[in-house]
């Protein structure tokens, strides 16, 4: 709510300081004594439009500021300098912001309802979820469940653009894919093999000191070597028959004798295997050398190369399959859309009954408050017709419309131009949101305009109502709904040294009685007239308890 407002140098006003009240705040005063000075400070502290003409005369800046007090205890200290020059200024708890930042925080603090700007009723923009709070748990779940299918539509929808947005990178990936695996399947690659051609490009490097080895080895074993040891074995086994402890040498000379039998076999075979042709050696040099430009090429080694080649044939196979990734995708984006569909349409049908039913309930209280031929509608429009469209808050839009008189077609609330008319109307709509509107605090400015009597008393009625879920700020002129106020200010106009200055006080007892009196309409404050502001009071007390009474 808002607890304290501090104007200076605005307008008539040199210097004042207002205390509001939570509940019901009635502001009265004569005619031109500078109630509207007070609603357009406050206008001008949420962000109303500046006028530099408004700054008192003899002052370089008007200052308004004020504190707003919520229902969790924390606080904000709104600010807002208007300089004679045209610059304006504006603070929120003392840090400077912009006037859009202001205006933001204004429309959360604070309505005003009157020939002002900053009504938040009057912007289309508002109006869906205002209707979707009247509505309640059922739109608000509808709204849920169509945003949990709208967030995992646009990723997919997401996730699909980015593929077609690189169809050219993908053709592209798909045509180098291409070229490798048909270089390398022709390469013809199999696993160790720059390792084999290096051994044998050595071993024909080096076959001729290898083939001398060999042969000077096998001469060894073939001059004499292999058939001593036969020899010896033959001799030692003839008198091994006579002193079997010569069995052991016989063995060894058997063991000897065929070891060195095998390895003569297999220097043969080694050496029939030597080779010694230049060509040859040419040709694996030639394919050691393509092996390692691959390598370098790639940056991969050998059996780098293999799983290349292996996983980039799969790459390719699913591009060219019609159970690609994008194939995929595109089929659970439809999905989604008609899951998207089903459930926005869900909620246009919940929405319509909430905007019949809204419609109806403000027209019944118009009726109450003394415009029985106004006309109410709040219709939707389709704002959508592809899912690139969807909102966060479904198929349409939502805006209200009204008429005050018979004959005239109902036109936005924007274009209304007639103060009183309008801020019955908001009284009316206010009304039926009650709990719902989550504003703090409601200001009506001329509201009374052009009623009185029972109507006066109704409308008293439903600000009593209002202010038990918000605190209500009203100016007004007529007794029926002054005596309703929790809070009551009285505003007066005087001069002095030269000047005009405005003053304005709470009333209460006695000063009340003698307010209510005059704005009753009598010209002396008679006994007549006193007990007439009396019975009045009496008369709101009980309509406040009934109300209270009755939840």
């Amino acid at each position: 709510m808002l607890a304290e407002l501090t104007i200076k140098d605005f307008a008539l006003i040199d210097e004042l300081a207002l205390s509001f009240e939570p509940g019901l705040n009635i502001i009265t005063g004569e005619t031109g004594a500078g109630k509207s000075i007070i609603i357009e400070s406050i206008n001008l502290l949420v962000g109303g439009r500046a006028d530099t003409t408004r700054v008192k005369r003899g002052a370089n800046a008007a200052d308004i500021a004020g504190l707003f007090v919520l229902h969790d205890g924390g606080e904000f200290a709104l600010k807002r300098v208007v300089g004679r020059d045209g610059k304006s200024r504006a603070f929120i708890n003392g840090q400077p912001v912009t006037g859009g930042q202001l205006s933001e925080m204004g429309d959360k603090l604070l309505d005003i309802h009157g020939q002002h700007e900053h009504q938040t009723l009057l912007k289309p923009q508002n109006h869906l979820a205002l209707l979707d709070r009247f509505g309640g748990a059922k739109i608000s779940a509808a709204k849920d469940a169509y945003r949990l299918i709208l967030a995992d539509y646009k990723a997919k929808r997401r996730a699909l653009a980015d593929m077609s947005a690189s169809e050219a990178e993908r053709r592209q990936r798909h045509e180098l894919l291409a070229w490798h695996v048909k270089e390398l399947t022709a390469a013809e690659l199999k696993a160790g093999e720059d390792e084999e051609l290096q051994t044998k490009i050595t071993r024909l490097k080096s076959g001729a000191k290898f083939a001398e080895a060999v042969n000077r080895a096998r001469a060894a074993l073939g001059a004499g070597g292999l058939d001593n040891v036969y020899q010896a074995c033959q001799e030692i086994t003839r008198v091994a028959d006579i002193d079997p402890s010569l069995n052991g040498a016989v063995e060894l000379l058997k063991a000897a004798a065929a070891d060195l039998d095998e390895a003569d076999r297999l220097l043969s075979v080694y050496g029939e295997g030597l080779e010694f042709d230049d060509r040859l050696l040419d040709a694996y040099q030639d394919r050691l050398f393509f092996l390692a430009d691959l390598k370098k090429k790639y940056g991969l080694s050998l059996d780098g190369l293999i799983d290349y080649l292996a996983r980039a044939l799969t790459d390719i196979q699913e591009m060219d399959g019609p159970d690609n990734a994008a194939t995929r995708l595109s089929e659970e984006l439809n999905l989604a859309l008609t899951g998207l569909k089903e459930a926005a349409a869900n909620l246009s049908v919940l929405r319509a009954a909430a905007a019949g039913d809204f419609a109806r309930s403000v027209r019944e209280q118009l009726l109450e408050l003394a415009m029985g031929a106004a006309e109410f509608s709040a219709p939707l429009m389709t704002k959508v017709s592809s899912g690139d469209d969807y909102g966060d808050n479904g198929f349409e839009e939502a805006e209200f419309f009204f008429s005050a008189n018979a004959g005239e077609p109902p036109r936005p609330l924007a274009r209304i131009a007639s103060g009183g008319e309008l801020s019955r109307l908001m009284l009316a709509v206010r009304s039926v949101f009650g709990r719902a509107d989550a504003t703090p605090t409601l200001v009506f400015d001329e509201i009374d305009a052009g009623i009185g009597g029972k109507t006066a008393v109704r409308v008293g009625e439903r600000l009593a109502e209002l202010s038990r879920s918000h605190q209500v700020i009203c100016v007004t002129h007529l007794a029926q709904i002054a005596a309703f106020a929790d809070q009551h200010l009285a505003v007066t106009k005087s001069a002095k040294d030269g000047g005009t200055f405005l003053e304005v006080r709470p009333v209460n007892g006695a000063d009340r009685l003698a307010e209510l009196s005059r704005l009753g309409g009598s010209l002396n404050e008679s006994q007549v007239s006193v007990e007439h502001a009396r019975q009045l009071l009496d008369q709101a007390r009980e309509k406040k308890a009934e109300t209270v009474a009755n939840g």
